[in-house]
């Protein structure tokens, strides 16, 4: 079975752990005579496939939290708060958003990036966009006079 085949059979993600699967599951068909291409796709759906369904909700109701998450200034910093000032400063680190625009994505697939949003007397401001199944979203947080502030939209 090709690796082609089963994506499509599955209709799987094409990612690495998606390719580590295919390989257990082949030379489990390729040892047995008796099982057909289909009977391969099904073992997938009913473990791998679950998981991943599971994954994916865990990971959109986060982009959701990401996403309409706001902070009144003075009330102290929550677990999403906390979540976007890291991404904020990673981001940060690897380009002081310079020429190019960074993009980091992190394990459940989520990508964040900072986009121009203006300027304020010659100093540009910095938003923080996250992305996740081809949505993207503003997430309220912004870069300004080298501080990060998560401001009300």
């Amino acid at each position: 079975m090709l690796y082609s085949e089963f994506l499509s059979g599955t209709n799987a993600p094409q990612t690495s752990e998606t390719f580590r699967q295919y390989e257990t599951l082949n030379a489990i068909y390729m040892d047995c005579d008796h099982l057909e291409k289909a009977d391969i796709y099904r073992m997938w759906k009913q473990t791998y496939g679950k998981q991943l369904k599971g994954d994916r909700a865990k990971a959109q109701a986060k982009f959701e939290r990401l996403a309409s998450y706001r902070r009144i200034f003075g009330q102290p910093d929550d677990a999403t708060a906390d979540m976007l000032y890291a991404a904020a400063k990673l981001l940060r680190e690897q380009n002081m958003f310079g020429v190019y625009p960074v993009r980091v994505k992190d394990g459940d697939g989520i990508t964040y990036t900072m986009e121009r949003d203006g300027e304020i007397n010659y100093h540009t401001i910095w938003k923080m966009c996250i992305e996740f199944d081809g949505e993207k979203r503003d997430t309220g947080l912004t870069y300004l006079f080298g501080d990060m502030r998560i401001g009300i939209a």
